[in-house]
Formats: structure tokens, sequence, C-alpha cells
């Protein structure tokens, strides 16, 4: 009896031991050396690069990178376990002596291991220009078994040829610089996209689990009919010459005015407001305070009752909700600029300026006292 039981252990040890490997995948890390090397910060002939994190208890020992054709993208493949959440930085030298990305308390790179992922990205950001920037869009996030989906390719730069990666999709490669693509089965799908630029160099980036298959698709969404409203511009209700909240209730009878058997109205049935919280701009992406109606559109009190006028119409009302940065006049912004305070790394400082460029011009890095904050779109917005 003990013997059959030990068999028993041994044989469920055996399949968690091969079920927790299959789990594993090899990823490639490929990390672009060349600006560095450009602007003197990185020798390619005595120095070296690593990977140092999470997964290898932060370089001990290092996770050595390589560079074997010369071109300045080091490489290195290292086994993870699929759907596991890293974090990570790149080295010089496998040293933490402020050559590392993102030093003096920079954040740290994360990464949700994909099967077969590839993980490529410039060193410390700092992307030359007329680099091309791999980016892509998808048409649709979630979409049913057969419907098309049109991967856009978004790359900044000029690319002149493209290769795309669908894996379970029809086709499961595709060269047009914005395919079609269906797939059959339910589930999550990953996708890769590679650029080549004239000068020959590739660039590469893989998009993992953004695409949804799913036959029973019912999101409430798909069957509302939108309008979006800029409160500002849409109705002035008491003659100061900017829009408000009372003007946009006494007009929702036109988006919708409750009855299905008129057809004076647009038959609006979601109501998608832009900014409506505190903000110092026109346009309200900056805020300064999260819980409170812009002064310029009225009050809370009035958001509730535009909530209760919609939705006596059959309005549903959503908003944008601005959490990728705020104003740098918000609060937590203003305390983030001592080193010591406890909303320090709710925003992004550097002690050096990474030079990464801006979305539109300029720079996304922005200086305050002895220190340099991430604004991607411009400075009033960390």
């Amino acid at each position: 009896m003990k013997k059959e039981k030990r068999n028993l252990i041994v044989l469920l040890v055996l399949f968690i031991g091969t079920w927790l490997h299959a789990q594993n995948t090899q990823v490639q890390f490929r990390v672009n050396m060349n600006q560095q090397i450009a602007l003197g910060n990185f020798n390619a002939g005595t120095q070296t690069v690593d990977v140092a994190g999470s997964f290898n208890n932060w370089g001990v020992p290092p996770t050595v990178l390589t560079d074997t054709d010369a071109d300045g993208i080091y490489t290195g493949t290292v086994s993870l376990t699929i759907g596991n959440t890293i974090q990570f930085k790149t080295r010089i030298n496998a040293q933490w002596n402020g050559t590392e990305e993102f030093s003096g308390g920079g954040p740290n790179r994360t990464y949700t291991v994909m099967n077969n992922g590839i993980v490529e990205y410039w060193y410390n950001d700092v992307v030359p220009v007329g680099a091309l920037v791999v980016n892509a869009l998808p048409s649709a996030y979630v979409v049913q078994p057969g419907q098309a989906i049109q991967y856009l390719d978004q790359t900044s730069g000029t690319p002149v040829s493209w290769l795309w990666s669908f894996p379970g999709g029809t086709p499961a490669t595709s060269t047009a610089q914005n395919p079609l693509v269906t797939y059959s089965t339910e589930g999550l799908y990953s996708f890769t996209l590679t650029v080549t630029d004239a000068n020959g160099n590739t660039y590469v980036k893989q998009f993992g689990n953004i695409i949804r298959v799913d036959a029973m698709q019912t999101f409430w969404w798909n069957e509302t009919v939108f309008y979006e409203a800029f409160v500002r511009s849409f109705k002035d209700s008491n003659g100061d010459g900017k829009g408000d909240i009372q003007g946009l209730i006494s007009k929702l009878d036109y988006l919708n005015d409750g009855n299905p058997n008129t057809t004076t109205d647009l038959g609006v049935t979601g109501l998608w407001l832009m900014p409506i919280q505190q903000s110092p701009s026109y346009h309200g992406y900056d805020v300064t305070d999260y819980m409170t109606v812009e002064q310029d559109y009225g009050n809370n009190a009035d958001f509730i009752a535009l909530i209760e006028a919609a939705h006596a119409r059959g309005i549903k009302v959503i908003i944008d909700m601005v959490m990728n940065h705020t104003s740098n006049q918000h609060p937590w912004f203003v305390s983030s600029t001592n080193p010591n305070s406890d909303k320090r790394d709710w925003y992004i400082w550097q002690d050096t300026n990474p030079g990464t460029p801006g979305p539109f011009e300029g720079t996304a890095w922005h200086q305050s006292g002895g220190d340099y904050y991430y604004g991607a779109f411009y400075s009033g917005m960390p």
C-alpha cells in the first residue's frame, strides 16, 4: 500500500512538472543600442549589454545579450512562464552605476509573457530622428467568428515593407500594409508587425492577446447609437458664451425625446461627454480635480440632473475619464515634485533628460527643478 502511494505521488510530481514545463516559452529580447553608440554612451567593442529583472534575481547572474551580426541590436533568449508579468531593466557591463536604463529611481519596464514573445525597444527609449517606431491599430478588438478585422499600420516614419503574423488567423501572414484578417475559433489572439525601412533595417512589435473572438458577444455598446458632445461648445444656458450642462439638458429631446413613435429626434441612446472635470484648459484633458465638475459647465448637482434626464429618455451616459495624465497643477503632481513625496512614483521622473520625442513635436520630457518628468503631449500634462 505504501509503495502504491509512493508511486502515485511520483506520478503526480511528474505530471505537475510536465504541466508547468508546458507553460514555459522562449522570449527574445532585442535591445537597439545604435543611438547610445552614436551618442558616445556605449562602446560596442569593450562593453556588454544585459537584462536584469524579477525573472533572474535582478541580474544575479546577468542575462547577457549579444550582437553577433554587428547591427547594433543586442539579442538574447530567456525561458519564461506564459502569462507571468515581469519587471526588468537593461544595463551596461552588468552594473547598477547610473548607466542602466532609467537610472536614478526611474521606472522598470514591464512585460506580460506571450508564447514565443519578442520584446524589442531602444535603450533608455532614446529613439533617433527618422527611426521607425512600430505601431498598429485593429479596426475592432472584439469580433464574432468569421467577422473581418482590418489591421491598420500606424508606424511613425516611412516603412517600405510590412510583414504581419496572425497566429490562428486567416491569412496567417500578410505583406499588405493594412490587411484584412478573420478568425474562425473563439479565443484571445495576438499579432506581430515587422516593418523595414529604406536602408534595410527591421523593427518588430508584438501585440499580445488583444483580439477577442466571441460568438456570444452581447455588449450593450454594440447596440447603442452614440452622440459625442463637447459641453463647452454644445449649448449655453446662461449667456456667458460657454456651453454648460444645463444647456445640454435643455436639448436632450433633440437627441432622443424618449418616445419611440416620434421621428423628430436623432434616436441617440448613448451620450459620450468629453472631459467635464475641473481643468485649467478649454478642452479639459488636463484634470486638476477628478471629483468636481468644471465650474464653467455647472456643478455636480447639474451632472446628476443630466444623468437622470438622460436615463428618463433611454440614453446612457459615459464620460472621458482621463487617467493617462493629469494637469501639472493637480495637487498630486505638485506633491510629486518633491523627491521624498509619496506621490513621486505616481509620475515618471528622471534625473537626466532621456530625450524621447513627443508625439507632435519637441520632447516628451520637461524640466522641473533639477529633474525631468514625462509628459507625452506637453509640459502641462504629466
